[in-house]
């Protein structure tokens, strides 16, 4: 990343960014694209880069201009202090003062003499004492320091511990703070295997089977490709619970909660694989994909509408307030299913990594509240399968309350299902958290 690619309106609206998300509820990706909408694909990909960096450290990053500040700054000012922060940290050492001198001229044009000059003389302690600050956290190794340390809350480093060890939460945290890959995951077809074959140089080896890593910069080689069945932009936890489902030709698929479609379009092709490719066999083929709310239910449809080969509706059906039965009934639909998918809201716990923010946003209140909207989506989804039917439940938390806990609270309530097979899955190199669970109808 060379300042020439990241010049001054990149900047300022780097800076806007940071203040809107401070003040707004919306999730940063929402907050950062409406902003970077109009600016150079290069310019915002490296103002992402930064603005994520950011919030992997937000913490830690305040602590370190606070300190070097004998009052808070005011809010455009701080602003600036954290986006060039970020911007030194994504940096290689030696272009450490190439980044100072480029944040300085900006604020020569943007604030006045005074601030100008505040900012230079912050900015250029910044590198040593953020260096200083991390060694310090090391070295004190308390759970505060660690939270502070790994960009994550105190409650939630806390209950890792308590759940997982201090060495599996801290290999969790460590990889939390290294930048997301993007992986493609193939829909394994003669033509997909034929694109990847052709466009390697774009890509790396995943240890999912199915899954490519895409190279940095590589973007606008194959983005095309996301307007076919062919590839689709996922993470490989995602398949995890839908290879549990194991979907076949034969039988009749309900995905609910199923926005933005990536895990339907994952059932369709194992649908398709166990056909060996036959269309004759996926004349009777079906799945009804069930979401909520205007902007998903359009993101659903677009994304299934490079389908053709199974049948697929999408159904606009909010799972607690609305009859999803009278939907179904209505639109001429099954009432009961060979498998049900419930990929239930969740505290997202297993992907802090991916979505940094929202260890900002959550606390403990959120998994309470979390725990008992899936139990009783559980209960919904649980009336829709067959007897002898598969119900996979997913979340993409890591909390065994979200997970484990609440599975065994539905078996007690229903002793028509059994598990066969499930668990919670923690982040690693390649993955996010989730968790996968797999149950049976037995009468």
């Amino acid at each position: 990343m060379s300042d020439k690619n990241f010049d001054f309106p990149a900047k300022k609206m780097l800076i806007k960014t940071i203040i809107e998300f401070s003040k707004s509820s919306m999730k940063a990706d929402d907050v950062f694209f409406v902003n970077f909408a109009e600016i150079q694909p290069q310019l915002r990909a490296n103002a992402n880069s930064i603005f994520k960096c950011l919030l992997r450290n937000y913490n830690l990053f305040e602590n370190v201009i606070l300190n070097l500040c004998r009052k808070n700054p005011k809010n455009k000012l701080f602003a600036l202090l954290k986006a060039a922060t970020a911007d030194i940290d994504c940096r290689q050492k030696e272009k450490t003062f190439q980044v100072v001198d480029s944040w300085v001229e900006f604020a020569k044009k943007e604030f006045s003499k005074q601030e100008s000059g505040f900012i230079n003389a912050v900015l250029r302690k910044v590198p040593n004492n953020l260096e200083d600050r991390r060694k310090f956290l090391t070295e004190k190794n308390s759970v505060k320091a660690i939270s502070e340390l790994y960009g994550h809350p105190l409650w939630i480093v806390e209950k890792w511990i308590s759940m997982f060890g201090l060495d599996e939460t801290l290999h969790i945290l460590k990889i939390s703070q290294k930048p997301s890959e993007v992986f493609f995951r193939s829909s394994n077809s003669e033509q997909a295997i034929k694109f990847f074959e052709e466009n390697a140089e774009n890509f790396k080896k995943s240890k999912f089977d199915n899954f490519y890593i895409l190279e940095s910069g590589k973007w606008n080689n194959i983005k095309s490709v996301l307007k076919t069945n062919i590839a689709y932009v996922q993470d490989p936890s995602t398949s995890i619970a839908v290879s549990l489902l194991k979907p076949t030709f034969d039988e009749s698929v309900l995905d609910l909660c199923a926005a933005p479609g990536g895990k339907s379009r994952t059932i369709i092709d194992k649908i398709i694989q166990s056909s060996g490719y036959n269309p004759e066999k996926l004349k009777n083929s079906m799945i009804v994909s069930v979401d909520s709310g205007k902007e998903r239910m359009k993101l659903l449809a677009e994304n299934m509408s490079v389908i053709k080969d199974v049948k697929n509706y999408q159904i606009e059906c909010n799972l607690l307030e609305d009859n999803l039965k009278s939907l179904l009934e209505k639109n001429s639909l099954n009432l009961t299913y060979d498998c049900v998918f419930l990929d239930a809201p969740c505290s997202n716990t297993g992907v802090l990594r991916r979505r940094p923010d929202a260890r900002l946003r959550i606390s403990q209140k959120d998994v309470e509240f979390c725990k008992e909207i899936q139990l009783k989506m559980m209960d919904i989804a649980s009336s829709f399968v067959k007897s002898n039917g598969r119900f996979v439940y997913s979340t993409c938390s890591i909390d065994i309350e979200e997970n484990e806990a609440n599975v065994e609270k539905f078996l007690k309530k229903h002793s028509d299902f059994k598990l066969i097979e499930g668990k919670t899955y923690l982040p690693d190199e390649e993955n996010d958290g989730c968790g996968a669970f797999l149950l049976q109808k037995i009468n």
